[in-house]
């Protein structure tokens, strides 16, 4: 179980860990230090995850009989997130001995993944590399104790070192990797308990359903990626979606249609086309090693991508994408605010031909894809998402400290216009610049009172009821849409389900 709770004294606790930094891309081993990387990916279900904050991960030194155990024997590894999104990857340089992992925790230890009774010990080795493979937390349940703890049921799932961590270790690690070539590679004891966690892997893929990028075509087609290398397409009048395996591990941040099949990029370098439908997929070379936020199709036929190695985005345009022949556009770092809170999430929507980044401070940072000139837009608000209608309209949803809401914008990001909607309002969505939908309360006071369907003509000044929620658990509304092939309405929810309406909300289908 994960226990949530408050833990004011947090400087004594810090004390008795030993302090080690995440391994640097060109730092080596000195003295008997060993090597220890680990990657972990979180399939839960929304954003608010908060696995995704996880910043150590607690190994333990086992101490011969009658030796002293020291807090220099429990060791924090410390996460990197400079090619991925939300999978992270720990690592650090510690003394040899027979270790295991402890737990997994928040640098203000909120709460924990206790995980010594499920993993096996492992050995650290002078001046060699132990790579632990990548456990994949799958969260099961959440169910408020009282209003300062939270306990949730979990299960880990095990995949041993294979191509795709070994690739992490040299792309991050180029300076131990030049070091260590030819050594000795250490990894957990085979045990039966872990045998079982390799078998229970394969099964989390069907468990992945939380929608990364969606975004819809102005055919009516919708494309999603996803966690653990699973990407959704639902066609325009179909009912379902198609679920694909792009062949990886890595999340899939972005799926668009490409010359007739399905173009699919995501962490570290993620690039990989489908003619089939998204039956098989084949790797195309990728511009850099970094998390591919976005690879957007032009009207021109070139493709532009916008690439994150670390703190620093670079866009770039190649005129064939099967060759890889990418060109540099333009580069810029991070805007990051003191008073922001550490985001894991970073909010890229398309802006026509261009591509566009919220950051953490509130500037919009649009990229264009013929000149790579960058603009920077302050919008004053604090994005907790951000997404564009097919007719290229910008929507904005904001928590802050006082207030949250949503704006939009109509001109590429540059002005942003207030929704006049209450603060209960759990999904909207615009069809053009004037049409919207929400799911509401339309009361202003203390209390929400009734949510309906509502519907806005004069681009979210004035709303009207027109019907009723899809579902009264407003928290498992991943998105509501506008069909733009039919009209209807239609409401993705996080367990992968969805539901339709063709009467403005009087009534709602359920689909597949």
């Amino acid at each position: 179980m994960i226990r949530l709770r408050r833990i004011f004294l947090l400087g004594t606790l810090a004390a008795t860990v030993g302090a080690h930094a995440a391994v640097s891309e060109t730092q080596q081993m000195t003295g008997t230090e060993g090597a220890v990387v680990l990657k972990l990916i979180t399939n839960g279900r929304n954003e608010k995850d908060p696995t995704e904050d996880l910043y150590y991960v607690t190994i333990r030194r086992e101490v011969a009989p009658g030796e002293k155990f020291t807090a220099m024997d429990e060791v924090r590894l410390r996460r990197t997130d400079a090619a991925t999104h939300t999978t992270s990857v720990f690592s650090a340089l510690v003394q040899p001995g027979r270790y295991t992992i402890v737990d997994a925790s928040t640098s203000t230890q909120d709460y924990r993944f206790p995980f010594k009774q499920m993993l096996s010990p492992f050995e650290v080795k002078t001046h060699e590399v132990t790579l632990l493979g990548t456990l994949l937390v799958q969260p099961l349940l959440v169910q408020p104790l009282d209003a300062l703890r939270l306990t949730v049921k979990f299960t880990v799932g095990y995949l041993a070192p294979e191509t795709e961590l070994q690739e992490t270790f040299f792309d991050l690690f180029p300076g131990l990797a030049a070091q260590t070539r030819g050594a000795e590679v250490h990894t957990l004891e085979a045990t039966p308990e872990l045998e079982r966690r390799k078998n229970l892997a394969p099964l989390f893929k069907n468990m992945s359903t939380f929608m990364i990028g969606l975004v819809q075509s102005p055919q009516g087609d919708f494309f999603s990626g996803g966690k653990l290398g699973k990407a959704r397409w639902r066609k325009s009048g179909e009912a379902r979606w198609r679920e694909m395996d792009v062949g990886t591990w890595r999340e899939v941040m972005s799926l668009r249609p490409y010359r007739g099949g399905l173009l699919a990029v995501g962490e570290e370098g993620l690039i990989r086309f489908s003619s089939d439908d998204g039956l098989t997929w084949r790797s195309l070379p990728a511009p850099d090693q970094g998390a591919i936020f976005a690879a957007e199709p032009l009207t021109n036929g070139r493709v532009f991508a916008l690439s994150r190695y670390r703190s620093r985005w670079t866009g770039y345009v190649t005129d064939d994408l099967i060759s890889g022949s990418w060109k540099k556009l333009g580069d810029f770092e991070d805007d990051t605010s003191l008073k922001a809170k550490r985001v894991r999430r970073r909010l890229v929507t398309s802006v026509g031909n261009n591509v566009g980044v919220m950051m953490s401070n509130g500037t919009f940072v649009v990229i264009d894809s013929d000149s790579g000139a960058i603009t920077r837009f302050p919008t004053g608000y604090s994005a907790q998402k951000l997404s564009a209608t097919p007719d290229g309209t910008l929507l904005m949803y904001f928590n802050g400290a006082l207030s949250s809401g949503y704006v939009t914008s109509q001109d590429g990001g540059k002005a942003w216009t207030d929704v006049n909607v209450t603060r209960f309002t759990p999904a909207l969505t615009f069809k053009d610049k004037d049409i919207a939908y929400a799911v509401t309360s339309l009361s202003s006071g203390l209390l929400p009172g009734e949510y309906v369907l509502a519907k806005s003509t004069d681009g979210g000044k004035t709303w009207a009821k027109t019907g009723v929620p899809p579902s009264r658990d407003f928290s498992e509304i991943q998105s509501l849409n506008v069909d733009h092939h039919d009209g209807s309405l239609v409401t993705f929810m996080r367990d992968g389900t969805s539901m339709r309406s063709r009467d403005q909300g009087e009534t709602w289908t359920p689909e597949r």
